[in-house]
C-alpha cells in the first residue's frame, strides 16, 4: 500500500530495510505501534494502543559516528544564533600528529630550564592518557574519579596503585568536591592536556627509578643530597612550558608551517554554516587564539581541494578571537576593534552597532546579546572544552550547549567490540539484586556473594580495558560514571564527534532526550 506524503515506516528490518506494514485499521480499532504512520493522525493518537517501553524499538536511523547525541532536548526551531569555539570545534586536528609535536617542544623546554637530557628519549603513549584526569600535586598521582568524588583508578607515573594504596592517600577512596577546586588539585580538562598528561607520568616513573633519588618522608617528591624535587614542582615547571610553547608561539607557528599535517579538512564545514545562514540563523565564532592564527587556520578551512578560497569571515556575522574563556562568560574584556590589515588592536572600545565584516578582540558574553541580540536558550554554543565552552556558558549564560568530544569514535567502536561484556556485566548486577531483593527483615544470615562480586568486577575490568588499558573509557569505570562522564550529561545539551554531524540533521530538528527515570519510576512498568 501507498502511504501518504512525508509519511515514514518505523518498523524496520534488522538488516535496515523497510518491512510492509500491516493493514491500517479503521479509526475505530485500536492501533499499534507498527500501524502508525509519520507524523501520526488524529484518529491513530487517539485510538493508540501503548508498547510496553522495553518494547519500544532502536530508533536511531543514522551512523552512530555521524549522530548528534542528546542529554537535554534542543528544538532547532528555537534557535536564533549558533556560536562555534575554533580549535577542536571547526578546526579538527590530527590528534596524534599535535600530540606528538607538543609532547616534543615540552621536553625541549624543560631542558632548557634543567632537566636532563634524559627526558628526550621520552616517547608520546597515545594509548595511556585520556580526558577528565585529576592530577594531584601533592602526591603526584593522576586520579580517575567519579562525580561524587569516588577514586577509581590512581597512577603514580604509569604504576598502577592497589586499593589499599589509594585508601592510605585518599581515605575512604574519596576526594570532596570542593578540594577538588583547591590549589592541590588540576582537572586536565582539554584535549591540549593530553600531551603533558603522558608527561607528568613519564617524569615521575623516570625519577621514581633514578638511581640517585630517593622518596621523602612524606611522600610529596624526591630527594637527591641536598636537593628536594617536589612534585609540584614538576607539575609547575610542566605547566609553565605549555604557557611558554604557547605564549612564544612554537608550537602554532609549527601548525602553521605544516597545515595538512596538522588540521584536518572537511568540506562540509562551509556547507554546515551556509546552511545555518539560509535558515536565518546566526553564526558567530569565539575564540581564544589570536587574529592571525585563528585568520590562517580558518582560511585553510574555507580553501576547496581545487585551491578556490572563499571569505571565512562572510560565514559569520559576529567573530571574537582572544576571547579568554571563561573569562568572557563573566565580567570579560574591553571589547576592541582589529585592524584587519595589520592585526594589531585599533584604539580605545568599540562603540559601533553593526558587527558585519569586523573582527574584534576580547569582549564578554553581553557582546553577543549587544551587537546580535542572542541570549538565553536561543543561543546554542558549540565547543570542545567541557569548563570554558560548556559548564560556564550553561551555568553563568543559560545558553544551549553543544559539547565536541573526538574520542567518541574510539568510544563507540570500543562499545561494539565490547557488546558481549556489558551484557554479562548487566546479567550479573541483575543477579546480584535478586540475591537481596526478597530477603525479608528478619533474615539473619547474610548471603555469600563473594564469587558474584569478583566475576562482577573481573567483567567490569574486562570491559574497560577495551576502550583504554590504563584507564576504561572516557565516560565511565565499570557501572560508575566518570567525572567527565557525568560533567558532559549535566552540562552539554548535544554531543557529538565533529561539530559537522549537524549538517546530517534538518534545520527545524527536535533533539529529544530519552526521559530518565529515578529508580521508583521503573517499577511502573
Amino acid at each position: 500500500m501507498e502511504l501518504s506524503s512525508g509519511k515514514r515506516l518505523l518498523q524496520r528490518r534488522e538488516d535496515g530495510g523497510d518491512v510492509l506494514p500491516k493493514r491500517q485499521p479503521s479509526a475505530a480499532s485500536k492501533v499499534v505501534l507498527d500501524q502508525v504512520s509519520y507524523p501520526p493522525s488524529k484518529d491513530e493518537l487517539l485510538n493508540y494502543e501503548d508498547t510496553p517501553v522495553k518494547h519500544l524499538p532502536r530508533k536511531y536511523k543514522r551512523r552512530d559516528e555521524e549522530r548528534v547525541f542528546c542529554s537535554r532536548s534542543v528544538d532547532l526551531r528555537k534557535i536564533g544564533y549558533v556560536g562555534f569555539d575554533m580549535d577542536y570545534t571547526l578546526a579538527e586536528y590530527h590528534s596524534e600528529a599535535l600530540y606528538q609535536l607538543t609532547h616534543g617542544l615540552l621536553i625541549e623546554r624543560l631542558v632548557e630550564i634543567g632537566y636532563p637530557e634524559a627526558i628526550q628519549e621520552f616517547v608520546f603513549d597515545p594509548e595511556f592518557p585520556i580526558r577528565g584526569l585529576v592530577f594531584d600535586k601533592h602526591y603526584g598521582n593522576l586520579i580517575k574519579k567519579d562525580a561524587f568524588g569516588n577514586v577509581l583508578v590512581v597512577y603514580h607515573g604509569k604504576a598502577r596503585l592497589e586499593d589499599d594504596a589509594i585508601c592510605e592517600l585518599y581515605p575512604s577512596a574519596f576526594i570532596a568536591s570542593q578540594d577538588i577546586d583547591t590549589d592541590r588539585y588540576f582537572v586536565m580538562n582539554t584535549l591540549f592536556n593530553i600531551p603533558e598528561t603522558c608527561l607528568f607520568a613519564d617524569l615521575i616513573s623516570f625519577y621514581d627509578s633514578h638511581p640517585e633519588y630517593r622518596p621523602n618522608d612524606t611522600q610529596t617528591g624526591l630527594r637527591r643530597k641536598n636537593t628536594l624535587l617536589t612534585y609540584q614542582s614538576i607539575f609547575s615547571d610542566v605547566r609553565s612550558a605549555v604557557d611558554h610553547i604557547h605564549y612564544n608561539g612554537a608550537l602554532k607557528s609549527a601548525i602553521v608551517g605544516d597545515l595538512r599535517k596538522y588540521i584536518k579538512h572537511n568540506d562540509q564545514l562551509p556547507v554546515l554554516l551556509r546552511r545555518l545562514q539560509q535558515a536565518g540563523k546566526g553564526c558567530f565564532l569565539v575564540t581564544n587564539s589570536a587574529y592571525d592564527y585563528t585568520s590562517t587556520v580558518m582560511e585553510y578551512l574555507f580553501t576547496n581541494d581545487n585551491g578556490e578560497v572563499q571569505d571565512w569571515k562572510t560565514f559569520f556575522d559576529l567573530i571574537v578571537v582572544s576571547a579568554r574563556k571563561p573569562l568572557f562568560f563573566q565580567g570579560g574584556t574591553l571589547l576592541r576593534e582589529i585592524n584587519q590589515r595589520t592585526g594589531k588592536l585599533k584604539l580605545g572600545q568599540f562603540a559601533g552597532e553593526s558587527p558585519q565584516g569586523r573582527v574584534f578582540s576580547g569582549g564578554s558574553a553581553d557582546t553577543i546579546d549587544m551587537l546580535l541580540g542572542g541570549h538565553g536558550g536561543e543561543v546554542l554554543y558549540v565547543g570542545d572544552h567541557i569548563f570554558g565552552d560548556v559548564l560556564k556558558s550553561k551555568k553563568l549564560r543559560g545558553w544551549k550547549t553543544f559539547l565536541i568530544i573526538p574520542e567518541l569514535e574510539h568510544e563507540l567502536s570500543a562499545l561494539r567490540l565490547c557488546a558481549e561484556e556489558h551484557r554479562h556485566l548487566k546479567n550479573l548486577e541483575f543477579m546480584l539484586a535478586e540475591v537481596y531483593r526478597d530477603l525479608k527483615s528478619d533474615a539473619t544470615e547474610a548471603p555469600d556473594v563473594r564469587d558474584l562480586n569478583d566475576q562482577i568486577a573481573k567483567t567490569s575490568e574486562r570491559l574497560d580495558s577495551r576502550f583504554n588499558k590504563y584507564w576504561g573509557s572516557l565516560f565511565r569505570s565499570g557501572s560508575h560514571h566518570s567525572f567527565f562522564g557525568s560533567q558532559t550529561m549535566r552540562y552539554a545539551d548535544l554531543y557529538a564527534s565533529s561539530c559537522v554531524n549537524l549538517v546530517n540533521y534538518p534545520l527545524f530538528y527536535q533533539f529529544h532526550a530519552t526521559a530518565e527515570t529515578v529508580p521508583h519510576e521503573a517499577e511502573v512498568e
